[in-house]
């Protein structure tokens, strides 16, 4: 059976002021049961899964600190089998303002997902753990929301769409209690904490919300804690935060380094590296340093070493080998070993490693490769293993290099002592990390136009610079001379360029506003130069007051760099409704891309 989980792992939030501060986080445990689209029969007044012709949206409710402004979501899933690579992914958040719906465990009403917040564009699901980070336009949150996912196309577009029983199937990670934030409360005799909102689809359409309780779908829990969806959310300026992945703070467990056997005979392994993969928090993806901590037994080897490596995860792997090292991004001089190091005294070490600004996705490898042991007693190195980073995240389990292929093998899941499962239905999936810090710096690039062109409308005031700065100096372009109804009165074409040679994000943000009262609507859309066409397109309404809209590149979007890094966008107003005057006005204060490598 083929089956593809995704945990929503990481919402990155920011009120756009300096200070940075987690306002909800529930990553600890990741567990390995999955729900595709909770309980297949009838309830809530939902259709069974024989009549569903898609897989349901489906998503955990989470209570936040505090209100927050969002700026970046970031999403944990993983796919499982054969891809025909159309298979897509869109994100939703929603605030919790609906009608009460009934939960099916105790019939306790609860305010269904009403408003839809923010949603992304599709998003290409690639095979394996991944991180999909996504740059969300400065959306307002209340402190009550879902956050939901739902999958489609290639072959997960095809039925049947039975989550217990499906060739294809797509469904959200569970992970633990919350050490930032809450779960909504449920009724006492509920097993725990934690609701699930989910709706499914059939030929008459989207169902309205259910409200799925663990008591009904989930595993079995422990009463006394709670147990939702992986998700961080944060508020504050993340291009403040110092360290995208930290490591060092958060011991859950005893740690331990790992074991290494080497190719002598003398203790029959056959392995010389270790690795993870680990995805980072917040745009500081140019690091700048990474700091190790380090067991080893080298009471009988003097002169070992070890370089330290950062890769791009290998995209082609098939999903049972969830992206090992694939392509080599840098690698650290030779690293010297202590002497001497004895596992009964003193056995750890620290190394901290400069690195020269690499800029990494937003999801990578780090291995340690191991020389200078050989085998037998003082024969021991290798990395601490710890539980969750705070901030970061990374794949359960860890890769090994074989010295006879020099293949990069695993993941393999590290049991901690004291840790076994849980029986048939509930087994921990150990989230075991290497032990380190980066540090790092923010690698986006801010773009503005070189170069604009009016498709429809007249140009009023402004030039050019207008657009490069929020100054009071606007480019203002007026309702002219249309060919038919169907058209934006107003539409404006704006180019540039960036020294980036391929993207992981792109985001075109406009500050504008109307000149004149009246209903109106804004749209902007992204160039991909892949297709020849626009595409994209958001809408949103606008007023007289200057606001800042974006649009986010979803799919490949290196598909938006043109030749030369070319960069091109539009934006596109028309009346909606009522009205002030007919040859009515929009003005634009500022107009950018912000692109990360």
């Amino acid at each position: 059976m083929r089956c593809l989980c995704l945990g929503l792992f990481s919402v990155a939030l920011a009120s756009l002021a300096s200070a940075q501060q987690t306002v909800y986080r529930a990553t600890s445990v990741t567990t390995s049961s999955f729900g595709p689209g909770g309980v297949g029969s009838a309830w809530n007044g939902q259709p069974d899964f024989s009549q569903w012709t898609a897989w349901p949206e489906r998503g955990s409710q989470v209570t936040l600190t505090q209100a927050s402004v969002v700026t970046e979501l970031t999403v944990f899933y993983r796919e499982v089998g054969p891809m025909t690579g159309a298979e897509r992914v869109i994100v939703r958040v929603y605030a919790n303002d609906g009608p009460n719906s009934n939960g099916d465990g105790t019939n306790t009403p609860y305010a269904s997902p009403g408003t839809l917040l923010w949603t992304s564009t599709p998003q290409t699901v690639r095979p394996g753990d991944r991180v999909l980070r996504l740059t969300v336009p400065s959306v307002s949150f209340p402190t009550n929301v879902t956050v939901t996912a739902q999958f489609s196309g290639g072959n997960l577009g095809v039925g049947p769409f039975d989550p217990n029983n499906a060739p294809t199937r797509g469904g959200l990670r569970f992970h633990g209690t919350p050490q930032v934030g809450s779960l909504p409360a449920n009724a006492a005799n509920v097993n725990a904490p934690g609701l699930v909102w989910r709706r499914v689809f059939t030929a008459g359409g989207a169902s309205t919300w259910g409200c799925d309780e663990p008591a009904a779908s989930w595993p079995p829990f422990n009463p006394s804690t709670g147990w939702g969806f992986g998700v961080v959310v944060m508020s504050g300026d993340l291009s403040a935060l110092p360290s995208p992945f930290d490591n060092q703070t958060n011991a859950i467990v005893p740690q331990f380094f790992l074991d290494f056997p080497y190719t002598d005979g003398t203790t029959g392994g056959t392995y010389d590296g270790v690795g993870a993969r680990v995805s980072v928090e917040g745009p500081n993806r140019r690091l700048t340093s990474v700091n190790v901590l380090f067991g080893a037994d080298t009471t009988a080897n003097p002169g070992a070493s070890f370089i330290l490596r950062l890769w791009k995860p290998n995209d082609s792997d098939t999903a049972s080998d969830q992206g090992r090292p694939g392509t080599l991004l840098w690698a650290s001089p030779v690293q010297a070993i202590p002497d001497g190091l004895d596992p009964s005294s003193n056995p750890q070490f620290t190394v901290t490693i400069p690195i020269p600004n690499i800029v990494v996705p937003s999801e990578f490898c780090w291995t340690a490769e191991f020389s200078g042991l050989t085998g037998g007693a003082g024969a021991l190195a290798g990395p601490y293993v710890r539980w969750s980073p705070a901030p970061g995240n990374s794949v359960n389990g860890l890769y090994q290099r074989n010295t006879s292929t020099g293949v990069w093998e695993g993941p393999f899941v590290f049991l901690p002592a004291g840790w076994t499962n849980g029986g048939p239905t509930f087994q921990f999936e150990i989230n075991a990390k290497l032990d380190a810090k980066f540090t790092g710096a923010n690698p986006e690039t801010t773009v503005v136009p070189t170069s604009f062109s009016l498709v429809f409308g007249r140009q009023d005031a402004g030039n050019l610079a207008s657009l490069s700065a929020v100054d009071g100096d606007s480019l203002r372009v007026c309702r002219f001379i249309v060919p038919n109804a169907t058209v934006p009165p107003v539409r404006v074409q704006v180019d540039s360029t960036v020294g980036l040679s391929q993207l992981e994000t792109l985001v075109f943000s406009l500050h504008s506003r109307m000149v004149h009262a009246g209903a109106f609507a804004l749209e902007l859309e992204l160039f991909d130069f892949a297709s020849g066409q626009y595409r994209d397109l958001t809408s949103s309404s606008l007023g007289t007051a200057f606001v800042t809209r974006s649009v986010v590149g979803g799919g490949t979007v290196n598909d938006f760099l043109g030749a030369g890094g070319a960069l091109r966008a539009r934006y596109s107003v028309r009346s909606v409704g009522p009205t002030a005057v007919a040859a009515w006005c929009h003005e634009v204060d500022q107009a950018n891309w912000v692109a990360a490598p």
